[in-house]
């Protein structure tokens, strides 16, 4: 059987025909990555720049179908590895045969390495990923969002996958005199969490999200390692979807769960969808802008969300007069630090250095 037809088992989307006239491919692993994730453009300029034969591909499978999925991929001499996306990174964690030590700790995984032998090695390049974009600059500014994080009272919501790995990147910077404050949907994965981290640093705690929002005057740094604010339909339980774009996470949200095959287009579905969730939208917008009102002038705001480039999240802390920032720079620090791990045996380094190559294409 073709690679195509190997993958059109499990995965729901169309695969590029290019993955049979190549001798390697990756890809990342989601839901719906095929509806927007960045990085099939990110690897597939820099197949082209480095002049290797591999191509990249998005992959959306259900829960379900991961397992299969997976030992497809670990039998498969053409597989390389490539990143995995929200809300797998946990989920894969168990079904990896081996996991770099960053990643053991973290609990998640983002990236996947195929080794020789057919194993399946998994890591977490998010957590210094989002070290370097809280400390470094955007293209264009004249300064770093953060000259440091050492000592900084930070807030972070959300303790999935993605905010684990942010967590222990900040927890490791902010040091005896700084203090990260968890809060999640679900307060048993903060407290997990929270235990994990003050293993290794002791300077972390939980709140639910109405008492940490309540002390917002006593952070330096708030963090949205949540998908709320995130372009693009959603899965829930039961079949249904949801939209959360309209959304910050800095106050409750409870957007309506539609079906989506009741509806004749994506136009009508958001439309239905929008009208459900109107009132809960505006309790949201006001709740949130409230609390962005009442933080000091000089806390920042980031958001692992980069796309839209501007989250609800992101813009009441700009119109509020706060310093703010997207997961762009977070997305594209992690892909390199991914390539770099599984492609280390393909690309010829006396190419551009991988960062200004992804960078180009992450521009352009």
């Amino acid at each position: 059987m073709t690679i195509r037809e190997q993958l059109a088992g499990v995965i729901r989307n169309p695969i590029d025909p290019l993955v049979e006239e190549r001798r390697w491919f990756a890809g990342i692993i989601g839901i719906r990555p095929s509806a927007g994730a960045r990085s099939p453009k990110l690897w597939n300029g820099a197949f082209e720049r480095f002049r290797t034969d591999a191509i990249y591909v998005p992959m959306d499978v259900d829960e379900g179908d991961l397992p299969t999925l997976v030992d497809y991929l670990r039998a498969s001499d053409h597989y390389i590895g490539g990143n995995v996306t929200m809300p797998y990174k946990v989920t894969l964690l168990g079904l990896m045969d081996d996991l770099d030590p960053a990643a053991r700790v973290i609990g998640a995984i983002n990236t996947i390495q195929r080794t020789d032998d057919g194993r399946l090695i998994g890591y977490n390049t998010d957590s210094q990923g989002a070290v370097d974009a809280l400390l470094g600059a955007d293209a264009g500014e004249a300064g770093d969002f953060l000259s440091s994080l050492d000592g900084l009272r930070v807030l972070l919501i959300g303790c999935g996958g993605a905010g684990s790995a942010v967590a222990f990147g900040v927890a490791a910077k902010i040091g005896n005199s700084g203090s990260l404050t968890l809060t999640n949907r679900t307060s048993d994965q903060a407290s997990s969490l929270s235990n994990r981290i003050n293993e290794s640093f002791g300077n972390t705690h939980t709140l639910e999200l109405i008492d940490a929002t309540e002390q917002i005057t006593d952070y330096d740094l708030v963090i949205n390692a949540t998908s709320c604010g995130q372009r693009g339909i959603q899965n829930l339980p039961g079949g249904r979807v949801t939209f959360t774009e309209a959304y910050s996470s800095l106050a409750p949200a409870t957007p309506a769960g539609l079906l989506e095959g009741e509806f004749p287009s994506l136009s009508h579905l958001m439309n239905a969808w929008f009208i459900a969730s109107s009132e809960d939208i505006s309790e949201n917008m006001t709740a949130s802008t409230r609390i962005v009102g009442e933080a000091s002038p000089e806390a920042r705001f980031f958001d692992v969300v980069y796309d839209p480039a501007e989250t609800a999240f992101l813009r009441y802390a700009r119109q509020s007069g706060h310093q703010t920032k997207n997961g762009g720079v977070m997305n594209l620090a992690q892909a390199v630090r991914a390539f770099g791990i599984c492609t280390a045996d393909l690309v010829d380094s006396a190419y551009p250095d991988s960062y200004a190559v992804m960078a180009e294409f992450a521009a352009g």
